[in-house]
C-alpha cells in the first residue's frame, strides 16, 4: 500500500511540473539549439508558434557520442520557419541534421471573458419643496414700466486656426559663373544663365519647399581643359549648351513672421540632360585638331547633377505675392546671384 502511494504521489509531481522544468529551453549556442539564421527556401515562410513545442533532436554523430538525441522547448511566440502548416527547421547549432516535422496549429481565438455587469448607479431624487405663493392682498402693487429682463448672453464659437500651409506658382532667374576644376577637367571656365517655373508649398513666412523645372544656358565662351597622357591638352569649347531638367529647393525664413522683410537660408539640388553641342581642340606637338564634340564633353557627363544653397531677403509685397534676392553657390555652375517671385495660392 505504502508502494503504491508512493507511485502515485510521483505520477502526481511529474504531471503537475511545468514543461519548462522537464524539457529544456531550445536557444543558441548550447546542446539544445535551434538555428533562426539559415535563409529560407522557396515556399516557407515566417510563422509564430502559438504554444509551447516540445522538438526531437538528432545531433550529429561524435566519436565520443556516437549517436545523440535529444529534446528542447520552444516556447510560445518563437518565430520558425514554416511551409504548408509545417515547421521545416530547428537545427542544433553547426549541424545539419533536421528534426521530424511539427505540425504548427491556427492560434486559438481566446475564449471571451464574460464582462461583468457594471453596478446600476443611484438615482438620487431631488425632491422641490414648493413655495407658498403670497396671496394677492401681501404683494405691493408696482407703479411704472416693468424691467425689460437681461437677455443672457449665447457664448461665442470659438474661431478655429487656419492652416499656414499654401500652394504657389513660383518662377526666377540666375546669373551663374564658376572658374576651376571640375571632377577630372583641370580648368574650366563656365558662365551661365539658369532660369526656373515651377511650384512651391509650405509656411510663406516659415518653411516651405519648391519644385521647379530648371534650364541652364551654358555661354559659348565657356570651355574646359585637360592633359590626355596619349593625345596632349585638350579643350573644349561649348557651342550652344544647354542643361534642362528638375530642381527641388527648401526655403527657410527667419525672424518674426511679421516681418515685411526677412532673411533667408535655402538648399537644393537637381539633375538635367546636356544638350547642344561643343568643339573639341587637341593640341600636340605644336598642331592643334578641331573636332565636332557633343557638349556632354564640356564636363564629362550626358546627366548632370548640380547641389548647393545660399542665403537671400524675401520681401512680402502683399499678403499673396512674395519677391526673393539670393546670393547662392550651385556646384558645377558656381556662385550666382538670382531673383524669385512667388504668388500664394491662398490667403494669409
Amino acid at each position: 500500500m505504502k508502494r503504491l502511494l508512493f507511485v502515485i504521489s510521483a505520477l502526481s509531481a511529474i504531471l503537475c511540473t511545468p514543461l519548462s522544468a522537464v524539457v529544456p529551453v531550445c536557444h543558441l549556442g548550447g546542446p539544445t539549439a535551434m538555428n533562426p539564421h539559415r535563409q529560407l527556401a522557396e515556399g516557407e515562410t515566417f510563422a509564430t508558434t502559438d504554444r509551447p513545442l516540445v522538438v526531437n533532436l538528432r545531433f550529429k554523430p561524435t566519436k565520443e557520442h556516437p549517436e545523440q538525441v535529444g529534446e528542447c522547448m520552444l516556447p510560445a511566440g518563437t518565430a520558425v520557419a514554416q511551409k504548408d502548416g509545417v515547421l521545416q527547421w530547428v537545427l542544433e547549432c553547426g549541424n545539419d541534421e533536421v528534426n521530424r516535422n511539427i505540425p504548427v496549429g491556427p492560434k486559438p481565438t481566446p475564449t471571451p471573458q464574460p464582462t461583468s455587469t457594471p453596478e446600476p448607479k443611484k438615482i438620487v431624487e431631488v425632491i422641490l419643496t414648493s413655495v407658498p405663493t403670497p396671496s394677492p392682498t401681501t404683494i405691493p402693487a408696482t407703479i411704472g414700466p416693468q424691467p425689460t429682463p437681461t437677455a443672457t448672453p449665447s457664448p461665442t464659437a470659438t474661431a478655429t486656426p487656419t492652416s499656414k500651409l499654401q500652394f504657389g506658382l513660383t518662377g526666377g532667374v540666375s546669373r551663374n559663373a564658376y572658374s576651376g576644376p571640375i571632377m577630372d577637367r583641370d580648368i574650366c571656365e563656365i558662365k551661365s544663365w539658369g532660369l526656373f517655373a515651377g511650384v512651391a508649398y509650405g509656411d510663406p513666412n516659415r518653411l516651405f519647399g519648391r519644385l521647379t523645372f530648371m534650364a541652364v544656358l551654358v555661354g559659348d565662351s565657356s570651355s574646359s581643359s585637360y592633359i590626355c597622357p596619349n593625345c596632349g591638352t585638350v579643350t573644349i569649347a561649348s557651342r550652344g549648351m544647354k542643361v534642362l531638367g528638375g530642381n527641388i529647393e527648401l526655403v527657410g525664413l527667419l525672424g518674426p513672421t511679421t516681418w515685411k522683410l526677412q532673411p533667408t537660408l535655402s538648399i537644393g539640388g537637381g539633375a538635367g540632360v546636356v544638350t547642344g553641342q561643343a568643339d573639341r581642340y587637341v593640341t600636340r606637338n605644336g598642331s592643334i585638331m578641331l573636332q565636332h564634340v557633343g557638349a556632354d564633353e564640356l564636363l564629362g557627363y550626358k546627366i548632370q547633377g548640380h547641389g548647393g544653397g545660399g542665403v537671400g531677403l524675401a520681401w512680402h509685397a502683399s499678403s499673396q505675392t512674395m519677391l526673393e534676392l539670393g546670393a547662392k553657390y550651385m556646384y558645377p555652375y558656381g556662385y550666382s546671384v538670382g531673383i524669385t517671385l512667388t504668388k500664394w495660392l491662398g490667403k494669409k
